[in-house]
């Protein structure tokens, strides 16, 4: 936007010849915003995880923000809604007494002028506590002598989803069998 200023001065008997000045008026710099993720978080294995871009910022006076959630690293995950300031995902479903697994996600606003410098929030995600396994050795059986003998131990459990059983037989009382 231009303005234009004249300016006449009189001495007290003549006026001077008119001088105009042109004024240019702009807009102040765009600051860039300012994206923040929310603090990083610990999670539990296949939890809903709702990260808050709530401390993001336009820095300027009258701007709104748009938002962009990618994901960085871990295990992959589908971000819900992640063109907003209040995104969702499921956290990796782990194995009982997994090592714990991270998920960093990324995020960067737009005032309508500029990107952000990208703000990265951290979740680790924890497995839930081991359970013990069951040992299911069958049911108690009669056979005759020198007749095979199979041992079930099918009807063990081991008690956490994911996990597969190993097997170690041993003979504890009685005579040896061959």
């Amino acid at each position: 936007v231009e303005l234009t200023f004249s300016l006449l001065v009189n001495d007290g008997v003549l006026n001077s010849v008119a001088d105009t000045v042109v004024i240019t008026i702009t807009s102040p710099p765009n600051t860039p915003p300012t994206a923040n993720a929310g603090a990083d978080a610990t999670v539990a294995s296949g939890a809903t995880v709702n990260p808050s871009a709530a401390g993001s910022s336009p820095n300027d006076v009258g701007q709104s923000l748009s938002y962009a959630w990618t994901q960085l690293s871990g295990p992959s995950v589908v971000i819900s809604n992640g063109t907003t300031a209040t995104p969702s995902f499921t956290a990796p479903t782990l194995v009982a007494g997994a090592a714990r697994e991270e998920v960093i996600l990324v995020l960067t606003v737009n005032d309508g002028v500029v990107d952000s410098l990208a703000d990265a929030v951290t979740y680790t995600v924890t497995s839930p506590p081991n359970t013990l396994p069951t040992a299911n050795a069958g049911s108690a059986a009669t056979v005759a002598s020198g007749a095979t003998v199979n041992l079930d131990g099918s009807g063990s459990n081991a008690n956490d989803v994911g996990q597969t059983l190993t097997y170690a037989w041993s003979q504890t009382v009685g005579p040896l069998g061959t």
